[in-house]
This record gives C-alpha cells, sequence and structure tokens, in this order.
C-alpha cells in the first residue's frame, strides 16, 4: 500500500510540475493577455481540486474552501474573454469604416 501511496504523490508532482511549466510558458509568452493568465490559473485549480478529490483523509472544509475559487476565477476567465472577444470586434469595425473613409 506505501508503494501505491509513493506513486500516487509522484503522479501529482508530475502533473503540477508539467501544469507549472506550461503555464509559465503561456505567461511569458502572452504577458499582458488577462484572459490566457486567467485560463491558465482555471486550469492550474482545477488540476488541484481533481487532486484533492482523490486524496484520501482530506478534511471537506478544503474542498469547500476551493469551490468558491475555481468558480471565480471561472468567471474571470469568461469575463476576460469577453472583453477580448469585444474590443477585436470593435476594432475589426472601425478598421472597416476607416478603409471605406479612405476609399
Amino acid at each position: 500500500m506505501e508503494a501505491n501511496i509513493a506513486k500516487n504523490i509522484l503522479a501529482v508532482v508530475g502533473v503540477f510540475l508539467t501544469y507549472g511549466i506550461l503555464c509559465w510558458r503561456m505567461f511569458s509568452r502572452f504577458r499582458g493577455d488577462k484572459f490566457i493568465e486567467w485560463a491558465s490559473i482555471t486550469t492550474l485549480l482545477l488540476a488541484v481540486v481533481m487532486a484533492i478529490y482523490k486524496t484520501p483523509n482530506v478534511p471537506s472544509w478544503v474542498m469547500k474552501a476551493m469551490i468558491p475559487l475555481v468558480v471565480l476565477s471561472c468567471w474571470l476567465s469568461v469575463y476576460f474573454g469577453l472583453q477580448q472577444a469585444y474590443h477585436a470586434i470593435r476594432h475589426r469595425k472601425s478598421n472597416r469604416q476607416d478603409e471605406h473613409q479612405a476609399g
């Protein structure tokens, strides 16, 4: 049974390192893009919640404390994604109007 626990711990550490490296690369590549940042944080939080859910003997208050964080992170990701889409649509419309006025 102890080998199984060590295997689970190594798997969790591997997942966190992988997600950590990927998120660090995205943060450095898309600096200032709030949607990418919050979507990455949401993905990490979901991975943490899944790890907590599979871990035995975790107090229930830990899971209850994580759920509001995940929900808030999801809503912030959606907000910044919609904000980015809105700005892209406005920018495209203003470029089209400028082309019509110039031509």
